[in-house]
């Protein structure tokens, strides 16, 4: 639990819980090509290097396809596997939102700067005005209708993300009656 305090309001934060990564398939076409729609597309390859202690340095490729990094890249079945997550490269976005909170004076305020954070937490405050609230905040993906998150998604223009879930949908709570969230 993170918690904190400026002259006009206190807050709490939790970690919250989504779905916000899918793992999408595709057809291998060869070692460097998958099937993407009704064309192909060449893996992006990122070498890295990796020092072993005691050892030599361990060099490193990383492939991604568009929907991010490869975790599973099948000859037999001829199928690669690729995982996409709205925080990809977005990681530290929460710390711009939650220093630009501590600027915040009211509510509205507050809620604004949390808008753009990506990654899923609980977010609780009450204000010196006597406002109170607790808001889901993060960025959720919004998937193809008809698709079962639960199971890896066919990698196509079809199926990919349609942007994220708005923030005034996300579930909260605002000054409720009994004073209690």
């Amino acid at each position: 639990i993170v918690i904190g305090s400026t002259p006009n309001f206190c807050w709490g934060l939790t970690t919250g819980t989504a779905d916000i990564e899918d793992t999408f398939y595709n057809d291998l076409v060869s070692d460097t090509d998958y099937k993407y729609g009704r064309g192909e597309r060449s893996f992006e390859a990122i070498p890295f290097e990796r020092k072993i202690k005691g050892g030599d340095t361990l060099k490193v490729v990383q492939e991604r396809t568009n929907f991010g990094p490869v975790i599973l890249k099948s000859r037999s079945a001829k199928t690669v596997l690729s995982r996409k997550s709205s925080l990809w490269k977005k990681e530290l976005t929460a710390i711009g939102s939650l220093f630009m909170a501590q600027k915040a004076s009211t509510s509205k305020d507050i809620l604004a700067s949390l808008s753009d954070c990506r990654p899923c937490f609980n977010f609780f405050y009450a204000t010196t005005s006597g406002d109170a609230g607790w808001r889901l905040v993060g960025k959720f993906p919004l998937r193809a209708p008809d698709l079962d998150p639960r199971f890896p998604t066919p990698g196509s223009p079809a199926n990919d993300w349609r942007g994220d879930l708005a923030f005034d949908l996300m579930p909260h709570v605002d000054n409720p009656k009994s004073g209690l969230i």
